[in-house]
């Protein structure tokens, strides 16, 4: 999540990581990389090797 903790996004992301581990069968974890106008946190999820 490329935006702050505790903001309304972060909130959001938090409280359908359930559903979505549900639905993947999968574990979700948020992580936080704020900063760069969001360039930091998409970069990093940019650069993830893919899973599956």
């Amino acid at each position: 999540m490329p935006f702050a903790t505790g903001g309304y996004n972060d909130r959001y992301a938090r409280a359908i990581a359930p559903f979505l581990q549900k639905h993947f069968g999968q574990p979700v974890v948020v992580q936080n990389r704020p900063g760069g106008g969001t360039m930091l946190g998409n970069m990093y999820d940019l650069q993830q090797p893919d899973d599956g």
